[in-house]
């Protein structure tokens, strides 16, 4: 297995990646929502449960759709409307969900559910945030006023054995954030937080680093070498709790990636929907 420091360091390279990669993303809402159906003599208890739950589909679709506009100006986003013609169903990927039965005449479900949309870049010139890398490179962020977006890069693309790098980190608005990195052996590290940074809150517009003073660790690259994939999850509301495992100074992560995916989302919906972003890196690394 790679070393801890080898492991974080693969990280930044991804990050630069996925900065000329943005169309990896992936944007979604994550809200609960309640679904109602009167009680009829021509219809089964097992009919009117199920239009119940379509009911509480429709409208997460509907309160996702609703949200979404007021959080932002971009008037050519998409929501995933492809299967809402058969009840919404496949529109709406239900996280949690709670039967309460009969009250007061009508049948009654609660859902907690994503609604995954598409959103066109915004132009950010005079709007919203341009960063300038040690690279060079210039990295467009837009304005609070849209959904949740995370930029990601470091000094450079590609880097070979034994160099060192630093992660850098912004949001358009404050957000949490969960790092997993997965090296070209299967290794999953959760790379922020970790055992020196637990904190995983971060203020928007405001630039952060990995590694950075408290994590007391550098990112230096060495085998095995290949491909290597990071995964950003964010949200605008604290994340999910997921299974891990005491690596030192960073966490290994338990079961699969689509595992870590599914508990992330168990976001703690307060007043409001949360706002939810993951994107997914592709780099390679080697040993020249």
């Amino acid at each position: 297995m790679r070393s801890i420091l080898t492991l974080l360091l693969l990280f930044t390279t991804i990050a630069a990646y996925c900065q000329e990669n943005a169309g990896q993303d992936k944007r979604s809402t994550i809200l609960e929502a309640d679904g109602y159906v009167y009680l009829s003599d021509d219809k089964t208890l097992g009919k009117i449960k199920n239009e119940a739950m379509i009911s509480a589909k429709r409208n997460a679709l509907e309160n996702a759709q609703t949200y979404i506009k007021s959080q932002s100006t971009v008037e050519n986003f998409e929501l995933t409307y492809d299967f809402v013609s058969s009840g919404a169903e496949g529109s709406v990927q239900v996280l949690e969900s709670k039967d309460y039965g009969i009250e007061e005449g009508r049948y009654h479900v609660w859902i907690k559910a994503e609604v995954v949309y598409s959103m066109k870049t915004p132009e950010t010139e005079n709007r919203g945030i341009k960063i300038k890398s040690t690279a060079g490179k210039t990295v467009d962020l837009p304005g609070p006023e849209y959904p949740l977006t995370i930029a990601l890069w470091t000094d450079k693309e590609n880097y070979a054995v034994n160099e060192k790098i630093r992660i850098h980190i912004q949001g358009n608005k404050s957000f949490y954030v969960k790092v997993i990195y997965i090296d070209a052996g299967g290794t999953m590290l959760q790379l922020l937080p970790n055992q020196y940074r637990k904190e995983n809150y971060f203020s928007g517009e405001k630039t952060y680093n990995i590694p950075d003073l408290e994590d007391e660790f550098e990112l230096e690259v060495s085998g095995p070498f290949g491909e290597e994939s990071i995964f950003v999850f964010a949200s605008t509301e604290p994340l999910g709790d997921t299974d891990l495992e005491d690596y030192g100074t960073v966490y290994g992560v338990k079961g699969t990636k689509e595992d870590f995916g599914v508990k992330s989302r168990g976001v703690k919906i307060k007043k409001k929907p949360a706002e939810f972003y993951e994107s997914e890196c592709i780099i390679t690394t080697s040993d020249k």
